[in-house]
């Protein structure tokens, strides 16, 4: 009927040229022509979908003028481009083909990289068909490395995953061995495809007595004063995953303790720091900031990073990890609103068999506590309603390495824990 469907234009920077088209059976269009690129025409072919959407767009230079007229695809959807190519001298017909592009890559490591001396630990990948139609099936193989040696390996298959679709894979479990090691995860899809970049990923694997006391959260808060900014009466809470040893946290030295990015400071431009308090479990620590001559440079985007030495665990694991400091220090309501908008949750202890803990609700809604397993299959799930402080237990756990999570609302806080019999 003569009705325009779609159309499109192609700059690739210089003078452009078009010279021959091809459709595929899926009606995928291809053209191909020449483009002036640095000096010279090269070979310029791009693929676009049945809607007219641009899908890949290649070029080709082999040294002089190369111009291509003709292109055609076969019943496999191999890509065939014609034309002629200048060697210097005279001018020779040069043809190339395309086959169809197809890769599978690993999109990332889903499982931790520490665990528990003498748990157990799943090795977990997402991968990715990146090819542009067909279905692949691959195999993947995972390692772990000691030294040079492996003392695990594991291969699984994926079938029959569909162009643009991603799948998770878990692996053979392995239990960890009884003392701390540094290790390395190692996965590799041994099938070969037409992208090897993304067939190999690793990370670290840490075994350890304990697991990592982490910070899980930094919050600025702005004081009963509203004023824009930071002034005297604005603080900042750490959240802690478990119990510390609340060491003492002063201008002293709170800086290389818990120091800041882009060079800012706790302190004001006294060198001053407001008084630090540690929660009765040692997992908060409220920072309390002072303005006197000039303000102190902390800002909410800052990362935090202990030191690694000076705030550790009841069991002596330091704490290490870095955190982002959220929240604002402008005005949004008092101190005591505040504090008591955030739900808690505390892991008392760990005890052969299961775990038990406290937690703290200050809202009068529906919450849910829940525990997973390390491969985040969900075990059980408690659902209660009411504000209070409260202590609970989880009995009949196997050895390993768990997940308790507690949810109010869009409030959610994990804490991992580990079990040994």
């Amino acid at each position: 009927l003569g009705n325009l469907l779609w159309a499109d234009t192609l700059d690739n920077g210089g003078d452009d040229y078009a010279y021959g088209v091809a459709v595929d059976d899926r009606g995928n269009v291809y053209v191909t022509g020449e483009s002036y690129i640095s000096g010279n025409y090269d070979y310029l072919t791009v693929r676009y979908d049945s809607l007219g959407n641009l899908l890949w767009a290649d070029t080709l230079d082999n040294g002089g003028n190369d111009r291509a007229f003709g292109v055609a695809v076969d019943d496999r959807g191999n890509v065939y481009v014609t034309g002629n190519s200048f060697n210097g001298s005279n001018v020779d017909y040069l043809t190339v083909k395309y086959v169809k592009f197809k890769d599978a890559g690993i999109l990332a490591i889903v499982s931790p990289d520490t665990v528990y001396i003498d748990s157990s630990y799943i090795p977990q990948i997402i991968v990715k068909n990146y090819s542009y139609e067909d279905t692949l099936s691959f195999d993947i193989s995972a390692y772990i490395d000691s030294a040079g040696t492996y003392i695990y390996t594991d291969m699984e298959s994926v079938c029959n995953l569909s162009a643009g679709d991603s799948v998770f894979i878990n692996f053979d479990q392995w239990i960890a061995p009884s003392n701390p090691l540094d290790l390395s995860l190692i996965f590799s899809i041994i099938t070969p495809d037409m992208n090897p970049d993304n067939d190999t990923i690793s990370q670290n694997l840490y075994i350890r007595e304990f697991i990592p006391l982490t910070i899980d959260s930094a919050v600025a808060y702005d004081g009963t004063d509203s004023v824009p900014g930071i002034d005297d009466d604005d603080y900042v809470i750490l959240y802690f995953s478990e119990s510390t040893n609340t060491p003492v946290i002063d201008a002293s030295n709170i800086d290389s303790v818990l120091s800041l990015s882009g060079g800012h400071s706790w302190l004001d431009g006294s060198g001053a720091l407001g008084p630090c308090y540690w929660n009765p479990d040692g997992t908060q620590i409220l920072i309390n900031l002072t303005t006197n001559i000039s303000l102190p440079t902390i800002a909410v985007g800052d990362t935090i990073t202990p030191d690694g030495v000076t705030i550790v665990d009841i069991d002596g694991n330091p704490c290490s990890s870095t955190v982002v400091l959220e929240g604002s220090f402008d005005p949004v309501g008092i101190r005591e609103e505040r504090c008591t908008e955030r739900i808690m949750l505390n892991v008392a202890t760990m005890y052969r068999e299961g775990i038990s803990f406290s937690y703290h609700i200050p809202k009068n809604e529906e919450y849910s506590i829940c525990i997973y397993s390390v491969d985040g299959r969900l075990l059980r799930k408690v659902e209660r309603e009411g504000a209070g402080s409260y202590t609970g237990k989880i009995s009949g756990l196997v050895s390993g390495i768990y997940f308790l999570r507690l949810e109010q609302g869009e409030e959610v806080i994990n804490r991992k824990v580990a079990v040994i019999k």
